[in-house]
């Protein structure tokens, strides 16, 4: 979940108990993106993200 703010992302949230990436490293950098992240900002809200990863 992501939450949305004035043109920057908030807060990530990784549900660990239903994920199945276990590398601390991959998650830390998919978090920090989303953070850096910069959309219009009049946008607010909630969103759920669902990413699938195929390595």
């Amino acid at each position: 979940m992501r939450t949305l703010n004035k043109g920057r992302v908030g807060r990530v949230v990784l549900h660990e108990k239903v994920s199945t990436l276990k590398d601390a490293v991959v998650v830390e950098k998919i978090k920090r993106s989303l953070l850096l992240w910069r959309i219009h900002p009049s946008t607010t809200g909630k969103v759920i993200l669902t990413l699938h990863l195929h390595v």
